[in-house]
Formats: structure tokens, sequence, C-alpha cells
């Protein structure tokens, strides 16, 4: 896929991406007053990146990352893009990650519709439980 179509799929998703993560910050916030959210921000060099991570005692706790994927240029079964969602704790500690459409022939989609579809279906609860798991763990008294 060219750049420039990757791109204005990426930014054709964004709107929907952060309504996704601004549900994900809600429903960590309700259950861990104790933290911050910092600002969603795009990274990425090979790939576009939407991040949003939380802290505590101005220290980073967790984090989720939007990623869009392209398909394997090799597999011709690959064709078009996908989502994920991944999670992450203190130095880059991987949390998990939540692939919609994950293990079917549908993985790859080049209609942005269907991209969309799968961003909004997303089911939260799945990533919200991940991180407010690792918060408490943070959160929890050291033995001496």
């Amino acid at each position: 896929m060219h750049a420039k179509t990757y791109e204005s799929v990426f930014n054709q998703l964004t709107p929907v991406v952060l309504e996704k993560l601004a549900e994900i910050q809600k429903a960590v916030l309700e259950e861990n007053p104790e933290i911050q959210a910092l600002e969603v921000s795009k990274r990425g060099d090979e790939e576009s990146i939407l991040s949003l991570d939380f802290e505590g005692n101005s220290e980073f706790v967790v984090g989720v990352d939007f990623h869009l994927c392209e398909e394997d240029p090799e597999d011709e079964l690959c064709a078009g893009l996908a989502i994920k969602w991944e999670m992450q704790g203190l130095g880059g500690e991987p949390l998990g990650t939540v692939i919609p459409e994950n293990y079917t022939p549908n993985l790859y989609a080049s209609d942005v519709g269907i991209l969309k579809q799968r961003v909004i279906e997303t089911n939260i609860q799945e990533i919200v439980h991940v991180l407010t798991s690792r918060i408490s763990q943070a959160n929890a008294p050291r033995p001496s």
C-alpha cells in the first residue's frame, strides 16, 4: 500500500479512534481516580500510532496504543490494513494485544468503512481490565 493511501486511511480513522480512546480513558479513570491521563499523541516511523498513556506520581504507569497495520506484501491473502490495540506497562512491558477480526480470513481490509466499524465495535472491557489490573499491581503496597 502506498504511503499516501496509508496516511489517508489513518487520518480517516483518527476521529473514531479518538472517541474509542476517550471511552477507554473514562473507564480507566473511573476505576483509578488516583492517576491521570496524558494527552493522546501520534507517533511512529513505519506505521502511525495513536497513544494514550496514564501516569501516577508523575511517572508512567500504563498505556494503550492504536496501530494501523499494513498487509504482508508477500501474502496475497493479506490485502489491505488491519487494526490492533497494544497495552504496555512500565518500561514498555507488553501487557497484551487486542486485534478485532483476529484469526479470521477477513483480518485485513481495504475498505475504510470496515476498518471504522472494527474500531467502533472494539470491546474496551478487555483493554480496561488489563490496564486497571496493572495499575492495581503498581499501587499495591510493597513488602518491606
